[in-house]
């Protein structure tokens, strides 16, 4: 579980920010509440204008997953360690620091960086017990990394002088030591599960479509809960029909007419049908699978936002006892109707800086009616347009 970011200097974010999502106000199935009776939501909501910035909130997590589970770094030319500092600054450190819970441990990991390469870097760990103690595991200057022997053993000074300069020293750590507590935290991040990558490209449903049909060919699990789904929808398909070789891959779906059985190439439907072909895959897999964090940019696009209700309410639902967290960023609206404040969050843009804030951070009174007063304007991250 995921309970704080903060971080600056991240794309359009200049100045400090922090994503909170911690509360001690609340109980029910989309919070849970940790070891020393913190409550942490399982669901965030992001809205704001175009170009506020939601688009970077969910390029952060792309890239905590990417650094902290990536020992490889080329394929970003000109950007090392995978990632833009604000273009208008004339600072290039960027801080982060992430409060999160794996199994067995609650954990705090920092660093500061630039695009080409890491300058400080810290972790904490306490064991999910009241009266433990935090212990640091490793911290990093720009010349020395120093270890923890009683927690990381079998690492010697001569195979920590291998660590690049653009890459995290948990991402080393997992590359080249067998070790429980790295093997935890990597694993962690890498069960983020996002359709935005790691240099903040959202692919387009017919890009990914041969790359998600070639999943749900190979896991039949997955490709039965797609098509129950998507029975569920009114599209009038009942199935996929998958066909894979060695050279390409052919998706037709099924319509059922009169008992009779039609099928039609995929790429004749609809952009919603093909939108929700590809991103229940990332839903289902962390929803039935092994995800932990579930992140989507523009979760609306090509769907209808009923839909988006449905698919909001059903992620919520599969969570409602695990230990897993859903953010999504969204111009649908009608999730402001559901959520508590604490797990509302508004991104703006004032003087080319983005800013994010939790709606309980401003003058918002218990039951108000979150969907009006935002429409209205009342709570600032509404597009001022004078066209």
């Amino acid at each position: 579980m995921l309970r704080k970011i903060e971080f600056d200097n991240f794309y359009s974010f200049k100045d400090k920010q922090v994503i909170d999502f911690t509360t001690s106000k609340k109980k029910g199935g989309s919070y849970f509440t940790s070891f020393d009776g913190v409550q942490i939501s399982k669901v965030m909501g992001i809205i704001g204008p175009n170009s506020s910035g939601k688009t970077n909130i969910t390029k952060l997590f792309g890239f905590l997953k990417y650094f902290l589970t990536s020992s490889t770094r080329d394929q970003f030319e000109g950007s090392d360690t995978g990632y833009k500092s604000y273009a208008f600054s004339g600072s290039k450190e960027t801080t982060i620091t992430a409060e999160f819970e794996t199994s067995n441990y609650l954990c705090v990991y920092s660093v500061a960086l630039c695009p080409s390469e890491i300058f400080k870097e810290t972790l904490k760990i306490r064991k999910l017990s009241k009266y433990s103690k935090y212990i640091e595991v490793f911290k990093r200057t720009k010349d020395k990394i120093v270890v923890n022997k009683s927690v990381i053993k079998g690492v010697t000074n001569k195979g920590l002088s291998a660590v690049k300069k653009d890459v995290s020293t948990v991402a080393f750590l997992k590359a080249n030591y067998d070790e429980g507590l790295i093997n935890e935290i990597s694993g962690y991040f890498d069960t983020y599960s996002t359709n935005i990558n790691e240099g903040g490209f959202i692919y387009t449903a017919e890009e990914r479509l041969a790359e998600v049909a070639r999943i749900y060919s190979r896991v039949p699990k997955l490709k039965g809960k797609v098509e129950e789904f998507m029975k569920n929808f009114g599209l009038g398909i009942s199935g996929f029909d998958i066909k894979e070789n060695d050279k390409q891959i052919q998706v037709e779906a099924i319509h059922k007419i009169n008992n009779k059985k039609y099928s039609l190439p995929i790429r004749y439907e609809s952009r919603g049908t093909k939108s929700l072909f590809v991103d229940l895959l990332d839903i289902l897999v962390c929803t039935d699978l092994y995800g932990k964090e579930l992140i989507v940019d523009e979760i609306e696009m090509g769907l209808h936002p009923e839909a988006v209700n449905k698919i909001v309410s059903f992620v919520i639902d599969s969570f409602s006892d695990k230990k897993k967290q859903f953010v999504f960023a969204s111009h649908t609206f009608d999730f402001l109707k559901k959520f508590d404040a604490q797990q509302i969050s508004l991104v703006e843009k004032k003087d080319n800086k983005s800013e994010i804030f939790r709606l309980d951070e401003i003058d918002v009174r218990l039951g108000e009616n979150y969907y009006k007063k935002y429409l209205s304007g009342a709570y600032g991250a509404y597009p001022k347009i004078s066209v």
